[in-house]
């Protein structure tokens, strides 16, 4: 998962969605990332298999990375420690996915113990 987030948070390429191309950037750009994670929490979330559980732990990782990405220059003012150096932002991706890691534990043991 660190990979993901560092990979998501660090590129150095900007997407832009002009009318007609945003089908085509999903498809070729976003959803397989999106399913690269869904590959990787899955075993993590083990029996859940409510589509909308999964769809929100998978936002919720990817925007967690989009915010370091796209929010570079408000970070910047207020922490500016947090990305100024490719540490620093595998430091933050290491932060993401420690973070969601025990996130998508917990709700796991959580839909466990009410099956039980």
């Amino acid at each position: 998962m660190f990979t993901f987030c560092y990979e998501i948070a660090n590129k150095k390429t900007v997407i832009f969605f002009y009318y007609g191309l945003t089908t085509f950037i999903i498809a070729t750009a976003i959803a397989p990332q999106i399913a690269l994670l869904q590959e990787i929490i899955q075993p993590i979330l083990g029996n859940i298999t409510n589509t909308t559980i999964v769809h929100r732990c998978l936002l919720s990782i990817f925007g967690q990375c989009l915010l370091f990405k796209h929010s570079r220059s408000i970070i910047d003012h207020l922490y500016p420690e947090l990305i100024a150096d490719d540490l620093a932002i595998k430091a933050c991706a290491e932060h993401i996915a420690q973070f969601s890691l025990i996130a998508l534990t917990q709700l796991a043991q959580q839909q466990n113990n009410s099956i039980s």
